[in-house]
């Protein structure tokens, strides 16, 4: 192997490595909100962001999330949690088959990535925040990593 395609393969792995954590934040996190009630999650946010609003009233940060959290209804709650969940695994499993090299894996992740990517777009057009520009980006870049790893599988064929 090259040095630039081990670096690549490397930088896939890396990639594939960010996405599995982020995968399993999502699943963890899909699971609290199921679990913990809108008034918990309220005050949580709330303790965390106190220190922050003493420092600076205007911090955007804290305040939307206490903004989000304080309109957290029930039906706002589920779909949160089904989103982080639904992703989450969805992302883990694809995941785990990249590592397995399986051929079809590849093309899910393609699809999975191009299609969560264009819902943040949106969802940023309508509430920018820089975590879904930093998200997409890397998926785009993870989508880019994966469309070389496959080149090299497939190759190796």
């Amino acid at each position: 192997m090259k040095k630039e395609e081990k670096t690549l393969h490397e930088l896939f792995d890396f990639s594939i490595v960010l996405k599995g954590i982020h995968a399993l934040i999502e699943i963890i996190s899909g699971t609290s909100i199921f679990l913990v009630s809108s008034s918990l999650i309220f005050k949580f946010v709330n303790a965390i962001s106190f220190g922050e609003l003493t420092e600076q009233p205007i911090d955007s940060m804290s305040q939307y999330l206490l903004n989000l959290t304080h309109s957290f209804s029930g039906g706002t709650k589920q779909f949160v949690a089904l989103y982080l969940l639904s992703h989450g695994i969805i992302n883990l499993i694809i995941i785990i088959e990249l590592f397995r090299k399986k051929i079809w894996a590849y093309y899910a992740s393609f699809i999975v990535l191009t299609v969560f990517s264009i819902y943040q777009i949106y969802r940023y057009i309508y509430n920018p925040n820089i975590f879904l520009i930093l998200l997409t980006i890397l998926d785009v870049v993870t989508m880019w990593l994966i469309w070389r790893e496959y080149k090299r599988i497939k190759n190796s064929y």
